[in-house]
């Protein structure tokens, strides 16, 4: 007798198991992508929104009338949002989220969205008026300067769209706390002119309706990379108020960022203060480690030399990833102790991931030409540029080390 092979019996039997039991929100974007692919009927009548009054979103995807829904009210674009997306798979994907509330005003408008606040960055917003068969769609696009894109086959453009949806569309980007680089709107006519906005006029209007830490901590960061030096301080005196006193991390980072802008500065003592506050702060070890390094720097600042190398020593023991042997190598470096520099070079040679190497080696062959160790010096800066070919820094210094080669 011939055995039969229970094999692909017991995979089929697993594979229905698993399917059948899949998490709501898995099973339900499966259903959807089905749908999204073969589901070509219209939808005619909007009012089974209605029995969603008050339920959560995650129970509306796993509607199927929700895709056609999406599909009656997003016009058909590919590639726009994401690549290799279409406006509905990017809505439906993003409905998926923490679920709301949905709303349901006068027994016609219905408001659905994912709350994201704090979670991702990609957000989504439907606005449905069930009598007239007309809807929004708003969502961004997950970056972190995130695009608004406005979606609709019923309005031509935002204003056309009534009072209640652009009210709701403003409370959720302020609640979502969106700071928003463009917007787009994408109507059945077309995909329409990108509006830009400054980064920093985005922040500002938010935090004014909104103040909020992290707000302050975004627009802190932005003032600093723009030079101004200090507004920024302000920021981050908004933040080091605001943050909850629990929040350690963003509390040291927040002291560690105003330390960097009052050293710029010259306000070296509060700088100082500031990095001590941090370094108490800070549970991250590579962080803190950093901190150390950049007060040293202060100390070195100061003519306190003691103090710099007992911080560069306490970068070093703190974590063993951050490169602090190479920190202490320019210290010594900048102190003309050329030997200890080489030797911490070497050790942080040994450790050092390949992204630093050419800085290692750069910093190396610096330090044989000023022991006037030219040909020592060309083999290491040739190193370096092996590894990074388009360092302007060291092709400069190749071509300054082969100078005086020639010349001797």
């Amino acid at each position: 007798m011939i055995k039969a092979n229970k094999t692909p019996l017991l995979l089929i039997a697993l594979a229905l198991w698993q399917v059948n039991n899949l998490p709501p929100s898995i099973a339900a974007k499966k259903q959807a992508n089905s749908e999204r692919s073969h589901h070509k009927k219209t939808l005619s009548d909007w009012n089974f929104l209605t029995k969603y009054g008050g339920r959560s979103t995650n129970e509306l995807i796993r509607d199927k009338s929700f895709v056609s829904l999406l599909k009656a009210i997003a016009p058909e674009h590919n590639n726009l949002v994401e690549s290799g997306s279409s406006l509905v798979d990017s809505a439906f994907d993003r409905m998926g989220g923490p679920p709301d509330s949905i709303k349901i005003i006068e027994n016609r408008y219905v408001i659905v969205s994912a709350s994201m606040n704090n979670f991702a960055p990609a957000k989504c917003l439907l606005l449905c008026d069930i009598a007239g068969k007309k809807g929004l769609i708003a969502l961004t696009d997950g970056e972190e300067w995130p695009s608004l894109y406005l979606i609709s086959k019923q309005y031509d453009a935002i204003a056309d769209c009534p009072q209640l949806f652009q009210a709701e569309l403003n409370d959720w980007l302020n609640r979502e706390r969106v700071p928003l680089l463009s917007r787009v709107y994408v109507s059945k006519k077309g995909v329409g002119k990108r509006e830009e906005f400054d980064k920093l006029n985005s922040l500002s209007k938010l935090i004014e309706r909104q103040p909020d830490y992290k707000l302050y901590e975004r627009r802190a960061d932005l003032l600093a990379e723009s030079g101004k030096l200090r507004e920024s301080i302000k920021d981050y005196d908004k933040v080091i108020e605001l943050c909850p006193a629990d929040n350690k991390l963003t509390l040291s980072r927040a002291y560690a960022a105003r330390a960097t802008a009052l050293k710029a500065d010259n306000k070296l003592q509060e700088a100082l203060s500031d990095l001590d506050q941090a370094i108490k702060l800070n549970p991250c070890t590579y962080e803190a480690a950093s901190y150390f390094a950049r007060r040293g720097m202060i100390y070195e600042l100061l003519n306190d030399n003691e103090r710099a190398l007992s911080d560069f020593d306490a970068a070093i023991k703190a974590n063993k990833g951050y490169p602090g042997y190479l920190q202490r190598a320019l210290f010594f470096h900048r102190l003309n102790q050329n030997d200890k520099a080489m030797a911490d070079l070497n050790e942080e040679l040994k450790k050092c991931g390949s992204y630093l190497k050419p800085k290692i080696l750069r910093t190396k062959a610096e330090i044989l030409v000023c022991q006037d160790k030219l040909n020592e010096g060309l083999q290491a800066i040739d190193q370096a540029i092996k590894l990074e070919p388009s360092s302007k820094e060291a092709l400069l210094l190749e071509k300054q080390i082969k100078k005086r080669l020639n010349s001797k």
